[in-house]
């Protein structure tokens, strides 16, 4: 039977091969670093950008938030081509919109330029933080589902760990434009990847192309039953097509509510001001160039290490267990640090300065 015969008007999906599970979470997952690199470079690049450009801190701002006002525009876009393109198909893409806003970044003359790379590559960003989690999730057999999508946690937290590394390492020459072009290379691997992994069964399924969704399923789980599993998903999305509308009936708008304050929430509590300024501020306090980037990677060793941490322990903590105590030492953290910046008791000499840094780093570990 042959498994790669296209179905109206999509190209074929290389599906009639098993690939090992490893492979599909690795080069799966290779989105997730780069959002969590292009997110973080910035941190230590920024404080020799600043110098070459004479930035403002206006302007240093804008720098800062292209890459989020990029994603927005292209998590909105990614949302609106998904179902129509398919998942693995929107990150193909997402590596080609890496590269091409790697580009212009890493060679920019001057701050517009910058910033344009900037928004390009947040526009990657947007598509991989619909597309990745929605790929593994699909991708996934049931029985390791959780575990595979909160890797997508991880591999962010360990992009802004390379990051960081990255801006260690080409410190010495103040060289940004290698800081931020250095994330060319997992783009490349994620382009030349994606080719060999296979679509999202369930995406098949919700297209018609049943044969190959029958192979993705094989290639998966095995020996399963296949019309089974095609019925259910084909059961579930029939069940989703009114999920917009039930958002808006009575019982459901406390947990709507709490979900949607829940994630804006979370990026007012101060973990942006951190993951991009954190070299700024132990700079402003005291530290040197090199001092500051050394410890901003002890914050990004400290965030991988407490990602792991939390996503073995989630299932036996319980998921609100978590999120209050993280709120507390996060709430904590930041007034002492409020506390010590009010008093101008900050400093990189004696105990201000090492209070200052554990703050921050129980601040990460928190979050």
């Amino acid at each position: 039977m042959d498994h790669t015969k296209q179905v109206s008007g999509s190209p074929a999906t290389p599906v009639a091969r098993a690939t090992p599970a490893w492979l599909v979470y690795v080069f799966g997952s290779l989105g997730a670093i780069l959002w969590g690199y292009d997110t973080g470079v910035i941190a230590g690049a920024m404080l020799y950008i600043k110098e070459d450009f004479a930035l403002s801190p206006a302007q240093q701002g804008f720098v800062t938030a292209a890459i989020t006002l990029g994603a927005a525009a292209g998590s909105l876009l990614s949302a609106l081509i998904v179902d129509r393109l398919g998942r693995r198909r929107v990150i193909l893409i997402a590596s080609w919109v890496f590269l091409v806003g790697t580009t212009i970044a890493a060679l920019a003359p001057n701050a517009e330029l910058l910033i344009a790379g900037r928004l390009v590559l947040g526009v990657a960003v947007g598509f991989v933080a619909v597309n990745v989690p929605i790929y593994l999730a699909e991708i996934s057999p049931a029985r390791i589902r959780g575990r595979v999508v909160s890797m997508t946690q991880l591999m962010i937290s360990t992009g802004v760990l390379l990051a960081y590394v990255g801006n260690l390492g080409f410190s010495p020459w103040g060289a940004w434009q290698a800081m931020v072009g250095v994330a060319a290379l997992p783009a490349v691997a994620m382009l030349v990847g994606i080719n060999f992994l296979p679509e999202s069964p369930r995406w098949l399924v919700t297209r018609g192309r049943l044969e190959e969704a029958r192979a993705a399923l094989r290639a998966r789980d095995g020996e399963i039953d296949l019309d089974t599993t095609i019925a259910e998903i084909q059961s579930v999305d029939a069940a989703s097509r009114g999920a917009w509308r039930s958002m808006l009936a009575p019982w459901a708008r406390r947990p709507v509510l709490i979900a949607i304050l829940m994630v804006v929430l979370a990026q007012f509590l101060g973990i942006n001001t951190i993951t991009y300024y954190a070299p700024t501020v132990l700079k402003g306090i005291g530290f040197s160039n090199s001092a500051s980037l050394i410890t901003n990677v002890g914050f990004g060793l400290v965030s991988v290490f407490f990602t792991f941490l939390a996503m073995r322990t989630v299932d036996h903590t319980g998921r609100k267990s978590l999120l209050l105590v993280g709120a507390v030492l996060m709430g904590g953290a930041m007034l002492v640090m409020a506390l010590l910046s009010y008093g101008g008791g900050l400093g990189a000499a004696g105990l201000a300065g090492v209070v200052a840094v554990a703050v921050l780093a129980l601040f990460k570990a928190s979050f």
